[in-house]
């Protein structure tokens, strides 16, 4: 059974996939921090964005230049210090592209209680495993 912790992260990308963005963010602290600082391929003008608004138009602008197609979860586990780390591949087709490409994401999510308090988005498997101290 998942932990709580788990569940909590499982309900964004639940969310996510319906464009929920009220459940999306029901989660967050307000202080939220998401992280992009080991996201390659990231061109937004900040590598940080703290707060659900800063982090919604800033996901929103990214959004508009790219289509997400789908996310295909390989691991959702809560670590023994209480965070969490999702692996998944991201099916994305950038403006142009006749066919959707699959991205390796990594996030390591850390709460605070029952809240998300910071978010590290990975543009690879390896690089989150090593941000969550994980093998």
């Amino acid at each position: 059974m998942p932990t709580e912790h788990e569940q909590i992260v499982q309900r964004g990308f639940d969310a996510f996939e319906t464009a929920d963005m009220d459940q999306f963010t029901a989660d967050w602290h307000p202080q939220v921090v998401w992280d992009l600082t080991h996201h390659e391929t990231w061109a937004g003008d900040a590598r940080k964005y703290v707060g659900a608004a800063a982090i919604l138009e800033a996901f929103g602008k990214y959004l508009a230049g790219v289509q997400t197609q789908r996310l295909d979860m390989h691991e959702l586990r809560e670590l023994p210090d209480g965070r969490v780390i999702a692996l998944y591949t991201e099916w994305r087709r950038e403006p142009g592209q006749a066919e959707a490409e699959p991205v390796e994401m990594g996030i390591v999510y850390t709460l605070e209680g029952d809240k998300v308090r910071r978010m590290q988005v990975h543009t690879s498997f390896a690089a989150a495993r090593a941000t969550a101290g994980a093998a």
